[in-house]
């Protein structure tokens, strides 16, 4: 993988944050992945000076406003943030470090300012759904008692003194050992200073009663170096798209084939020839031998050709039924006239029904959106306005819209959302819709036929930023007239209303499907290795006799 790190800290002075980014440093470039280290010392933020190594002001500004783009430029496929904030716009797989909650805890250390800064930032963090690691089983049980995070949840990785071994400590600790002596347990801050009293209170009571202390260091490399490493498999699995659901791969290529005509079967859809290829499960197969093994399944009875279209022979009663309505022509040219002429859309393409369908044989047009950037809620405004106007709600099914600021999908890594993204097809800038498949690498994990294009467009202009304020102004409108919505599907991701996302599936299939799915795939990949079996016992009986 390539992390990304955010390491603005280090050019601190010596803190508890800084001590603890150089050991995940140490550990992390010890790995076999590629560590990409971003800063805002040494540049030059909206005209102020990097002088000031520890400049609040230059670091808010970087992680807001900067630091996404650098990572997405960067080709980060995650990024880990060590200092308790992410930036808003960032929105690939990231964990965050939380290493202790004293300004909430104990907010008479600090200033009003200070603890209203850090309680909105880390709320506001936590809402786009981070890995969360704690540096202590402390930390961790402070961030489920005041955050409300679950304890299963949260991942412990603990930083190391550069002392790391038993004898090391008893060594610096004999030089005084004709006298008594405190030990040093820690760097003593002001927000901590009641717990670190309390433990050298605790800890001079043993030394001056002369009781017998087991000196046990519980943090080292080897400590990090294991705890790091479930942090770094969590990652992985949300960069390439591991789901929960339990669907064993297709080891073959017809077996590939199979799979991918079994999950078509559900939409009662067929797949066109023509996307077939793409569309293919788990495998890769050269598109030279790929009518081999079509006519291969075809003279098995496994499948039926019908015009454009491949089915599974059995799957035409499937799971879900085609509408006998149909749109009106005249009333569907209208519509895609007034998309392609409104501005500030970058692209549109055909999604959901209407992909598996085709235009003619669906009851309404499902269409996926990619604004200009910040112009997102103005779009759907506009559109929204137009549907009622000309009576085209039924009919015009735009519930999916992003901003070209955040292409990438961070949510729902399975082989659903994967395919729904596949089966998008450009009605209106190809370009731009190759740059958002370039932003989704991780389909490739679930369909490896599918090709991601280079040919991809310029970012849009930094003019569009003037459009930042009424973009939230419209969101916070559109949050509220969903309020209810968004708390019932809080959970599942169906409804989503943020700065560079509109998602409005109320009626999405995708858990019935994956279980469909899942029961479906098996009860087959069962029957076929049982099948195989009998005809290897078989052969293994005519070899005998």
């Amino acid at each position: 993988m390539r992390i990304g790190i955010e390491v603005s800290t280090l050019g601190n002075r010596t803190t508890g944050t800084n001590r603890y980014l150089s050991c995940l440093l140490e550990q992390l470039e010890g790995t076999e992945n590629t560590i990409i280290k971003l800063s805002s010392y040494g540049k030059n933020i909206f005209g102020l000076s990097s002088g000031k190594k520890d400049s609040s002001l230059q670091k808010h500004l970087y992680r807001n406003f900067l630091l996404a783009n650098e990572l997405v430029e960067s080709n980060a496929d995650c990024a880990i943030f060590p200092d308790y904030f992410m930036p808003p716009a960032y929105k690939r797989p990231s964990a965050i470090v939380i290493h202790d909650l004293s300004f909430i805890s104990h907010p008479h250390f600090y200033s009003q300012r200070f603890v209203k800064y850090y309680n909105y930032q880390v709320k506001q963090t936590l809402k786009q759904n981070p890995v969360i690691i704690a540096v202590s089983e402390h930390t961790r049980k402070n961030i489920t008692k005041l955050l409300g995070v679950r304890k299963e949840d949260i991942l412990i990785v603990q930083g190391y003194s550069k002392i790391n071994t038993r004898q090391q400590h008893i060594k610096e600790l004999r030089i005084l050992n004709e006298k008594p002596y405190l030990l040093y347990v820690g760097h003593i801050e002001p927000a901590d200073t009641s717990d670190y009293i309390t433990g050298l209170e605790k800890l001079f009571e043993k030394v001056t009663t002369e009781h017998k202390i087991n000196y046990d260091i519980n943090y080292s490399p080897k400590i990090m170096e294991e705890q790091l490493s479930v942090l770094l498999n969590k990652l992985e699995g949300k960069v390439k798209g591991i789901f929960d659901a339990n669907i064993p791969k297709a080891k073959t290529k017809v077996e590939a084939l199979e799979k991918t005509f079994i999950y078509s079967s559900l939409f009662n859809a067929g797949i066109r020839k023509e996307n077939l290829h793409k569309q293919i499960f788990d495998v890769q197969i050269d598109m030279n031998e790929l009518q081999k093994f079509i006519n291969l399944l075809s003279l098995q009875g496994i499948i039926k050709e019908d015009g454009d279209l491949i089915y599974l022979d059995k799957g035409k009663d499937g799971y879900y039924k085609r509408s006998s309505k149909r749109i009106d022509k005249a009333k569907l040219i209208n519509i895609l006239n007034f998309l392609n002429w409104m501005p500030f859309i970058s692209c549109i393409a055909f999604s959901g029904g209407t992909t598996h369908y085709g235009l003619e044989n669906h009851d309404d047009i499902d269409l996926f959106i990619i604004t200009k950037p910040y112009a997102l809620y103005l779009v759907y405004l506009i559109i929204h306005v137009y549907s009622i106007l000309t009576d085209s709600r039924k009919e015009l099914c735009v519930n999916y819209l992003i901003d070209e600021n955040d292409l990438h999908i961070n949510h729902s890594y399975d082989f659903y959302t994967a395919h729904q993204i596949i089966s998008l097809t450009a009605y209106k800038n190809y370009r731009m819709l190759n740059k958002f498949f370039k932003a989704n690498e991780w389909v490739i994990n679930y369909y490896p036929n599918f090709n991601l294009s280079d040919d991809i467009p310029q970012s849009s202009s930094f003019f569009y930023y003037l459009l930042k304020p009424a973009n939230k102004f419209l969101m916070l409108i559109y949050r509220k007239m969903y309020r209810n919505k968004l708390q019932l599907f809080k959970t599942t991701n169906s409804i989503l209303l943020t700065e560079h996302t509109i998602k409005l599936h109320t009626n999405e299939h995708r858990f019935k499907i994956i279980k469909e799915f899942e029961n479906t795939w098996k009860k087959y990949y069962r029957e076929n290795n049982i099948i195989h079996l009998q005809k290897v016992n078989e052969r293994i009986k005519i070899a005998a006799s």
